[in-house]
């Protein structure tokens, strides 16, 4: 019998810097799946992976609330999600 195994699929993250809005929140740039985004603290960036911190030279992100992934500035890390 087949076994029941979760499909993922490996997706690219590149963090392109953030800015801090004028009240003091800052906003990163992130480009996941090749489409860049303008993320805040908390936002889902994709699948279950949120930002926890954002930094000039790293971006954090944390799964499920225990797994960090660091995304250094014009970096790339590549992180497994569910496939749709």
């Amino acid at each position: 019998p087949k076994e029941n195994v979760k499909k993922t699929r490996k997706v690219g993250l590149t963090y392109s810097g953030f800015f801090e809005t004028y009240s003091g929140e800052k906003r990163a740039y992130v480009v996941a799946d090749g489409k860049m985004s303008l993320l805040t603290m908390g936002a889902p960036v994709i699948s279950d992976l949120m930002i926890s911190n954002i930094q000039r030279l790293q971006l954090t992100l944390v799964r499920g609330g225990t797994q960090e992934v660091a995304v250094p500035f014009r970096g790339s890390t590549e992180v497994e999600v569910p496939a749709e």
